[in-house]
């Protein structure tokens, strides 16, 4: 799974990009490497691109992501914005978002300016012209 993240300190931003096929491993091995970067702080918002991306979860992988970033004490309690552009994926980060709603505010959006205006940022799709 080619992933990467993006970060925007001066916008409270993660951005991260998955291409290829997902697995709920490499998703969580990508987190704990995030977690260890200088600028992560937990009240940072975090854009999850999927839209160039397969998602391979099965709805126990999506309950068990759900468990990790709840009982994670380094997770963000910060907004979360899924970018997702088929049924598949939509319904998995929809999973996701009811599944963790007591814990973090989470959105599924179809749209880089959608899920911006959840998050409340101003900054372009860095990829805009491959989505």
């Amino acid at each position: 799974m080619p992933c990467f993240y993006l970060m925007f300190p001066e916008q409270k931003l993660v951005y991260e990009r998955f291409t290829g096929t997902t697995d709920r491993k490499e998703f969580q091995e990508m987190v704990y490497q995030l977690w260890k970067e200088p600028d992560y702080h937990k009240d940072i918002n975090v854009i999850m691109d999927f839209r160039q991306s397969a998602m391979d979860y099965k709805p126990e992988d999506i309950r068990n992501l759900c468990q990790f970033f709840m009982d994670e004490p380094d997770a963000t309690d910060g907004l979360g914005a899924f970018l997702v552009s088929t049924p598949k994926e939509t319904a998995l980060t929809e999973l996701f978002e009811l599944n963790i709603k007591e814990h973090n505010n989470v959105g599924v959006f179809s749209t880089w300016g959608a899920a911006a205006a959840f998050l409340g940022v101003t900054i372009d799709d860095p990829f805009a012209e491959e989505n």
